[in-house]
């Protein structure tokens, strides 16, 4: 088997964790699947043993995978994360007008910040460039009381506000039921076509970890999704996940 390509940018074992981990946000590999084995990760990717045991140490300390004795590691299902993830919350959006469900709620601060503030992803998918401004809403989602996600959304006005204000509401401190997507195309006029999902693994920052209940550097999945309105790119949110939650990625219709 031809070996998959290994980029500069990261360390090799974090790039196969990102590869695993999208497989199985994508559902190539379903809950219950056998994760590829060492000699298939060596075979693969062209890449050392301690390497290979070091992706497999990650996916089961990020919650992804667990061994199971004689069958190797294991894709891990968590029935109590069900119609977790962004796709899912904009699919609720859609079916119910309600972007939470009823036992969540959040904690929220907002604010504007340049494009230079927000990751590098954030600013491409938004297609703005270092000298926009952005606006963003900043959220500690819990579940049955608990810290589950954080989730920080970003804006841009210049592509927004063309024909009325729309990010003033998105600069108030308070709960948009309907959800932002729903408001913001319901101003814009336009339906909610669709959204795409990037997945990897992140190390927690100090803050993240204080608001997660959680160590610094402990492993989060990383979920970067963008959702468009009859192709505008209206909202991109970064959403941390310090338990791997079963979640729909890609490209889907809303």
């Amino acid at each position: 088997m031809a070996a998959n390509k290994i980029q500069r940018a990261d360390p090799p074992y974090v790039q196969i964790v990102n590869a695993i981990t999208e497989r199985i946000a994508s559902g190539d590999l379903a809950v219950g699947d056998r994760v590829p084995t060492e000699a298939e990760i060596r075979e693969t990717w062209g890449v050392s043993r301690a390497t290979a045991n070091k992706v497999a140490a990650e996916l089961k300390a990020s919650g992804l995978a667990y061994t199971r004795p004689g069958y190797g590691l294991i894709v891990r299902g968590q029935s109590r994360n069900v119609a977790s993830g962004p796709a899912a919350m904009w699919q609720r959006i859609a079916s119910t007008g309600s972007i939470y469900l009823p036992n969540e709620h959040s904690e929220r601060k907002t604010g504007e910040a340049p494009a230079t503030d927000a990751p590098e992803v954030v600013v491409a998918a938004l297609d703005a460039t270092a000298f926009s401004q952005l606006v963003y809403r900043h959220r500690v989602i819990y579940r049955d009381a608990h810290p589950f996600t954080i989730a920080v959304s970003w804006f841009l006005p210049a592509l927004l506000d063309q024909q009325k204000p729309i990010t003033e509401r998105l600069l108030q401190n308070e709960r948009i039921p309907e959800g932002t997507p729903r408001y913001i195309a319901d101003q814009l006029g336009r339906d909610l076509t669709e959204t795409t999902e990037i997945v990897g693994v992140v190390r927690a920052t100090a803050e993240e970890a204080a608001a997660l209940n959680i160590n610094e550097g402990d492993p989060l999945l990383r979920v970067i999704s963008t959702i468009f309105a009859e192709g505008w790119p209206i909202e991109v949110g970064v959403y941390l996940y310090s338990e791997a939650p079963e979640i729909l990625t890609s490209r889907h219709d809303l």
